[in-house]
């Protein structure tokens, strides 16, 4: 499951979305 961050960018899964919030 794509997750669209704030920042525009995009997270696989929520598990890594506290790493992918970064980029």
């Amino acid at each position: 499951v794509w997750i669209p961050t704030e920042s525009g960018g995009t997270v696989i899964s929520r598990r890594r979305q506290e790493q992918e919030i970064n980029t």
